[in-house]
């Protein structure tokens, strides 16, 4: 009898999925330091400060999630059509094993 070795898993909704996005988000110091470095650059000194980097914070996270969005489907389905054409998966596993040995070679050879 053979022991299953993986984790279980446990299937989450769509509400908890963006709820842990939002807290890994909220707890990333990079992206607070550069939001609080960045978005204060473009504020007037002469209005309120806090209403404005609000405003140019939802715009930005507007203009990400558009910009993610638009990658993430476009790559979805190009990964589709790639997933169906078995030669042209050969072919890219072999471009990037090209890739890798040439980025490996740079790597031992550089001083």
């Amino acid at each position: 009898m053979a022991q299953n070795n993986q984790p279980d898993t446990v299937a989450l909704s769509a509400a908890q999925l963006m709820a842990r996005g939002l807290l890994n988000n909220l707890m990333n110091p990079k992206a607070l330091l550069f939001f609080s470095l960045f978005l204060p650059q473009f504020t007037v000194s002469s209005q309120a400060i806090t209403p404005q980097i609000l405003v140019l914070g939802i715009l930005l996270s507007i203009t990400a999630l558009a910009f993610n969005t638009l990658v993430s489907l476009s790559f979805s389905k190009l990964g589709k059509s790639l997933a169906t054409q078995a030669n042209i998966q050969r072919h890219l596993d072999g471009f990037l094993g090209v890739i890798f040995l040439g980025l490996a070679s740079r790597l031992a050879f550089d001083r």
